[in-house]
């Protein structure tokens, strides 16, 4: 987040600069008065930028196990199977070929009876079942713990993207809070210079004596919590 919003000062920069330039065009803004607006919609502007490579990688994986939990398909793919599988029974059944082999040879020098290599092949045969057996229940265990590392990975991604978009928010309001608060001082100013100027007229008028301005200078400055002048 802080890559995204690296922006908004530029931005409170630039829109001050805009905003000031409009203060001079419409002189009932003022120019502060258009660089408060400026700078706060110049710091959303400003950090309101694209989300970088690294979050868009973010956001597209979020969406992927998003649907692949929908589809119930989390851990293995199809093919991430069917290769896992090709590779630990490949091995196996190379190893069982040997063992026939190997077998088919003891009994040809044991010279017994065919019922006997019947039984004896039968018995190599169940073996070969159950350590296929063995291993695809190996890899569907192996499936399992995948499919719960990527929901652990799900939710903290979802609690991540959760936690962008309420500083995005939080970012927001406080870009649009700086700009109405640079508003607010800059009502503050032009009234109090407003008020300032008026009583140097009266005096100027006849209309208060120096004493007089003086005081009513000392209560508008302590009007807007200001020093007097």
């Amino acid at each position: 987040m802080a890559s995204r919003w690296a922006n908004a000062g530029q931005g409170a920069g630039i829109g001050a600069q805009t905003g000031a330039a409009l203060g001079t065009v419409v002189p009932v803004v003022g120019t502060a008065l258009g660089a408060g607006i400026g700078a706060g919609l110049g710091a959303i502007g400003g950090g309101m930028v694209g989300p970088s490579e690294t979050e868009q990688a973010r956001l597209a994986r979020l969406k992927e196990l998003q649907r692949r939990q929908e589809l119930g398909t989390l851990g293995y793919t199809d093919q991430e199977i069917n290769t896992r599988l090709g590779a630990v029974q490949g091995q196996a059944q190379q190893q069982m070929q040997a063992d026939r082999q190997q077998q088919a040879a003891l009994l040809g020098a044991q010279d017994i009876g065919a019922g006997s290599v019947a039984k004896a092949q039968q018995a190599q045969a169940q073996r070969e079942q159950t350590v296929m057996a063995q291993l695809a229940n190996q890899v569907q265990q192996e499936d399992m713990q995948k499919a719960a590392q990527q929901e652990a990975e799900l939710a903290g991604l979802m609690g991540l993207q959760a936690q962008t978009e309420a500083n995005d928010r939080q970012m927001m309001m406080a870009g649009v809070a700086g700009g109405f608060d640079t508003i607010a001082q800059a009502n503050l100013t032009n009234e109090r210079a407003t008020a300032i100027a008026q009583i140097q007229r009266d005096l100027e008028n006849g209309l208060y004596t120096a004493e007089q301005a003086n005081v009513a200078r000392a209560q508008v400055a302590h009007s807007y919590g200001i020093g007097g002048q």
